[in-house]
């Protein structure tokens, strides 16, 4: 997905589903690495991207086609909000209203503990709907995709985490960590795609080996990846498949690279 309006549909994508991962703050208990704010893909409904439970009952979720909230209540469909009708504040009031009527406290308690350097017009959901639409066959491609990578891992302990989509920089991605011990500090490999950020406009994967490997570790990449080393060391390939099969085997290939940069021992 290569196209001039694909970062403008990726910050109004970005930015509607922060009052969702705000409303998960403000509900679910704080786990040490995030992930109680963070999102799953769900394949249900023709693919959503969904918060954790807030509830017994009640998650809510992003869809890509058309754009809209959904509220879901033993994982179908309660309520819905088209976002092409309303703005940034409209949505916001509505999603807490749903959660007060439910029981639970408005998005609107809860502390953000970073903020988006973009403000986008929700107006142009309407006129980016098929990029907004694109986008999400983009993560459900990359779902598959990072699942049947991590099906076909050797025995690795403690191994990959569940695939997540992080609201803070949107990427969507797996941590296989090769050692016992603390996720931030232990030897690990992180594995994922981002729909583009400040070092690429566009969408890209990655591959990102810590400890970060120095000029000496770092192998020849994969075809058509390449190590980005300005301000953070992964192996990236900019122009990413369109296909899960071809995806998976993209991560592969690469994390295979990855591995031979740690010290020796890791992961054996």
């Amino acid at each position: 997905m290569h196209h001039e309006n694909t970062p403008a549909a990726r910050e109004l994508v970005h930015d509607a589903c922060q009052p969702l991962t705000r409303a998960a703050r403000a509900n679910l208990p704080a786990k040490p690495d995030d992930s109680h704010a963070a999102f799953h893909w769900s394949t249900q409904h023709d693919g959503l991207l969904r918060t954790e439970p807030m509830s017994r009952t009640t998650a809510l979720a992003f869809d890509f086609d058309p754009a809209r909230y959904v509220v879901l209540v033993d994982d179908e469909p309660h309520a819905t909000l088209l976002l092409a009708d309303v703005d940034h504040a409209g949505a916001e009031a509505w999603l807490d209203d749903v959660l007060v009527r439910r029981g639970m406290k408005p998005a609107n308690v809860a502390e953000m503990p970073y903020t988006l350097p973009f403000s986008p017009d929700w107006s142009q959901f309407r006129s980016l709907a098929p990029r907004v639409a694109e986008l999400g066959r983009a993560y459900a491609a990359i779902n598959g995709a990072l699942t049947d990578f991590i099906e076909t891992l050797p025995a690795l302990q403690p191994g990959p985490s569940p695939v997540t989509l992080w609201p803070h920089h949107f990427d969507m991605a797996t941590l296989v960590q090769l050692v016992h011990g603390d996720a931030e500090t232990a030897p690990s490999i992180g594995v994922g795609f981002s729909p583009g950020d400040d070092n690429y406009a566009m969408p890209y994967l990655y591959c990102s080996p810590y400890p970060q490997p120095g000029d000496e570790a770092r192998h020849d990449p994969p075809p058509g990846w390449q190590w980005h080393t300005q301000g953070f060391v992964s192996l990236v390939l900019t122009t990413p498949h369109d296909d899960a099969g071809a995806l998976a085997n993209d991560f592969r290939q690469a994390f295979q690279v990855a591995m031979t940069t740690l010290p020796e021992g890791i992961g054996a």
